[in-house]
């Protein structure tokens, strides 16, 4: 019998990399190889913010932008638009020998979609840096003439652009192409195959011993292995808010240092090599964030001299950020290039999120294995490899429930004070920082079940001093907040329109619960996907929907089949059951709520902004839920569903390296 078991754990085990195998080769017949036939690709993308540059005497407009590029290029792709038809001349110099790259002239009625493609792949250059000058003379005899060229970043440091002799801050708007290098493509993919065969057989080691392996230990075992691969395929700003989480990571950093910054300006002192931070790598990645990736690691020149940089603001508190400020601060203390100074800053946040969700999955009395899905869902390891402090925030909302849920139904687990001191010190690190976690605090009235507690009802009127006193905290923190929706409507600054404001809502309930139904009804089921990675961040592209249902389909079952054989699930009365949806549907209200008063215009009729990753902190309760209303029979499935989510994690990653790959 034992034999045949093994037998059989053999051929899953086979049936999986075959799975992994096929799935591997198919992506690449379908999407890598054309793109390795492509004879051009864009080495770089531009930045879609554009300056005018104009003369509103009319006369000329010359603008000469120089920069250097490290890849021999066959042409560019200037992103051009004029409010008037004129010629241009358009002249490209080589700076090393002065010969003129390319000379021509165009008129800009002729351009399509403001973009104007030149190429020069017919001029040859040797070397290993090409510096060039791109000279553009745009003449007007009329007035008000304006042509859009120009972008607020400064896209190339060892460059320059002025308009009319006058120096700008900025750089022109455009795209390097170069020669397609098809063993860049193949080299990086086929570098992923590798890691994926490592990481299938360490799963397949782990699952065909299953006996000596326990479930915190396992997730300790792949969240480092994923991770690693997110910090790598995840650029720094495809996370949500990526630019003020690392700009606020950097400022709590130079408080650490004792480097003062203006945030009242939203100014921070940066040094000069981490500007490009800000712009390191394009909300949309695709195969040139690789090589830049490359390229600083390698040849970044050093300047680490102090500057002053304008952000588009600093968040206000530091405690969810802690990792990554610690992460950073080393790394600079340790004099690291920009590139290993984020790398090294993600994954101190990386490990923060995992030793909490090591905890949690340890500490929760049953669904280790619901848990343990879930924390290796793209969407957490995404955030988790980023500087977001949703992963922190994440890892804690997990660590108190499962405390809670321990101490509630742990049979003869005793409740001492230093236990409940403790459970109070998660909980306030945790509900201030985000006030639509605010229902949590009533979580601990769960544990009046437990039969350590001689008197329930001071244990009840213990939980609701603890209720007010992480109220009146959340309160202070998000005081600025509460003011600003107060009145009749709210100009939503960095968009400026007009969104929903208290007095609004109060004046129109019915509307509003309308808004709330329509809401709820058309994108329930696209929040449950979000919540499991379906959408990454800001990314255009979305995980294969197929493999992200399946996931979802292997938390289901790791929830209702369940083989732990004291983990007290029928302890959870009817009463608690509706504390917990209670507290499940309060907080949807919550996140709603405040994406209705922040985000969502007064004429929409379903509101905007949210997103399934504000519904992650929910795992274990949703796991408790299922588990209570569906458990029927203890069935050993756990380490079959963990191996699954582990062939499938597999397959997630490589469909997130060919979109980005094929770009």
């Amino acid at each position: 019998m034992h034999k045949r078991k093994i037998s059989s754990n053999f051929i899953k085990v086979i049936i999986s990399f075959v799975l992994v195998f096929l799935f591997f080769v198919g992506t690449y017949v379908l999407y890598i190889q054309k793109q390795v036939e492509e004879k051009e690709r864009i080495l770089d993308f531009n930045i879609d913010t554009s300056e005018e540059y104009g003369n509103n005497k009319g006369c000329e407009i010359s603008i000469v932008q120089d920069f250097t590029s490290n890849k021999p290029l066959s042409g560019v792709r200037l992103s051009i638009s004029s409010n008037q038809h004129k010629n241009v001349k358009i002249t490209i110099l080589n700076k090393d020998n002065s010969d003129v790259v390319y000379e021509g002239k165009v008129n800009t009625a002729t351009i399509t979609g403001n973009e104007l493609g030149i190429d020069f792949s017919n001029y040859n250059m040797e070397g290993k840096n090409y510096h060039y000058s791109i000279i553009i003379d745009y003449i007007n005899s009329r007035n008000n003439i304006a042509c859009f060229l120009g972008s607020k970043y400064n896209q190339y440091p060892n460059g320059g652009l002025d308009v009319n002799g006058e120096v700008q801050e900025g750089d022109l708007s455009f795209k390097l192409i170069t020669k397609n290098n098809n063993q860049e493509i193949l080299k990086w993919y086929f570098a992923l195959g590798c890691f994926v065969i490592v990481i299938l057989i360490i799963a397949a080691i782990v699952f065909l011993q299953k006996a000596n392996w326990k479930t915190e230990n396992i997730f300790l075992i792949f969240a480092l292995l994923f991770g690693v691969i997110y910090m790598i395929i995840m650029p720094v700003n495809s996370a949500p808010d990526s630019i003020v989480h690392s700009v606020s990571t950097y400022h709590y950093s130079n408080v650490l240092l004792g480097i003062k910054d203006d945030t009242k300006a939203n100014k921070i002192f940066m040094r000069t090599e981490d500007v490009s931070m800000q712009n390191l790598y394009d909300k949309q990645p695709d195969v040139a964030d690789y090589q830049k990736l490359i390229y600083f690691a390698q040849r970044q020149e050093r300047n680490t001299e102090l500057t002053e940089v304008e952000t588009d603001g600093v968040a206000k508190f530091p405690l969810l950020y802690l990792p990554g400020i610690v992460g950073i601060t080393i790394a600079r203390l340790a004099n690291l290039k920009t590139i290993y100074l984020i790398l090294f800053g993600e994954f101190c946040n990386l490990l923060a999120y995992i030793i909490l969700v090591y905890l949690s999955i340890k500490i929760i009395p049953w669904g280790r294995g619901a848990l343990f899905v879930a924390g290796l869902s793209p969407m957490a390891l995404s955030l988790g490899a980023s500087f977001s402090y949703d992963a922190v925030l994440i890892g804690l909302s997990w660590l108190f429930l499962s405390m809670v849920l321990e101490y509630a139904y742990t049979e003869k687990r005793k409740l001492t004070k230093r236990n409940i001191i403790l459970l109070f010190i998660v909980m306030l690190f945790l509900i201030p920082q985000k006030a639509v976690y605010c229902l949590f605090a009533l979580l601990p009235l769960l544990i009046s079940v437990n039969k350590t507690i001689k008197e329930p009802r001071k244990w009840c009127v213990l939980c609701i001093g603890m209720l007010i006193c992480a109220a009146v905290v959340c309160l202070l923190y998000n005081l600025a907040t509460v003011v600003a929706i107060s009145g009749d409507s709210v100009e939503y600054s960095s968009e400026q329109i007009i969104t929903y404001s208290v007095n609004g809502i109060l004046k129109n309930p019915i509307k509003i619960l309308l808004i709330f139904f329509n809401t709820t009804m058309l994108n329930a089921f696209k929040y449950i996907k979000d919540m499991f990675g379906y959408t990454l961040g800001w990314w255009d592209f979305n995980v294969n929907e197929m493999l992200i249902i399946c996931i979802l389909l292997v938390f289901l079952l790791s929830c209702v089949t369940d083989f732990e054989e004291s983990c007290g699930i029928k302890k959870v009365s009817c009463w608690h059951i509706f504390l917990l949806l209670g507290v499940c549907a309060g907080i949807y209200g919550l996140v709603a709520l405040s994406m209705m008063l922040s985000f969502t215009p007064e004429n929409y009729v379903v509101i905007a902004g949210i997103q399934g990753r504000y519904f992650l902190p929910l795992i274990p309760l949703i796991m408790v839920l299922l588990s209570r209303l569906f458990l029927k029979k203890k069935i050993r499935l756990h380490l079959n569903l963990m191996y699954l989510n582990v062939v499938l994690q597999c397959l997630v990653i490589i469909d997130i390296t060919q979109n980005t790959l094929t770009r």
